[in-house]
């Protein structure tokens, strides 16, 4: 393919406000409402023009400390 997507998505009420303050507020992914009105968390890699592991092991890492955060973020371990 032409780039990696990473998603998670969490059983757990939260408002669209809070995830539009997440999309506000952060920049190496973005948040919404999916159509089961679960918050949900991705990120993307385009891989176009070539990648080193380096890359794809930075890309994961991040997406890592996003998922933690985003789950603070919208109260869910509360």
């Amino acid at each position: 393919g032409k780039s990696m997507q990473l998603y998670a998505g969490f059983k757990h009420d939260s408002s669209l406000n809070r995830v539009n303050t997440w999309n506000a507020e952060k920049r190496f992914s973005r948040a919404y409402i999916d159509d089961d009105n679960d918050p949900v968390i991705e990120s993307d890699l385009d891989l176009e023009g070539g990648v080193t592991l380096g890359a794809v092991r930075e890309f994961l890492d991040t997406f890592g400390l996003s998922v933690r955060a985003f789950r603070k973020h919208i109260g869910y371990d509360d």
